[in-house]
């Protein structure tokens, strides 16, 4: 029992130890489509899931998510601007933009903060790609 007890212990202080505290050594600066680059400079993203449903039927879409970076390169917020179709690849791209890593660029050895726009695109595979044609 008390070896549990102690295992439990050292689990929750590890955890707890290793729980990611955002930096935000400045206000961040709200950039525009395609000049995120002058500031950070992506390294990193979970590949996007195609939602199951959306591929049986064949539904395509896009997803415009706002995205804070934060002084360590790690988006810390996420939420969607817009989505088309509404209801379908949200989950999908806020998981994708979470995952996101950036490196500081050239420009940036500030390291400052960033609010970018990113856009997610949705569309179904060609047969043609998948079978190698």
């Amino acid at each position: 029992m008390r070896l549990g007890t102690l295992l439990a212990l050292l689990s929750c202080a590890f955890l707890a130890a290793c729980a990611y505290k955002p930096v935000l050594n400045s206000e961040p600066v709200s950039v525009g489509r395609g000049t995120l680059e002058q500031y950070w400079i992506l390294m990193a993203i979970k590949p996007m899931d195609y939602p199951a449903h959306a591929e049986r039927k064949g539904i395509e879409g896009r997803v415009d998510v706002s995205c804070l970076i934060d002084s360590n390169g790690h988006v810390i917020e996420a939420e969607v601007v817009e989505s088309v179709p509404a209801g379908v690849f949200e989950r999908s791209a806020l998981a994708s933009a979470r995952s996101m890593r950036f490196m500081a660029a050239p420009t940036n050895r500030q390291r400052r903060p960033a609010r970018a726009v990113r856009g997610f695109e949705y569309v179904m595979p060609d047969v043609a790609d998948e079978e190698g044609y």
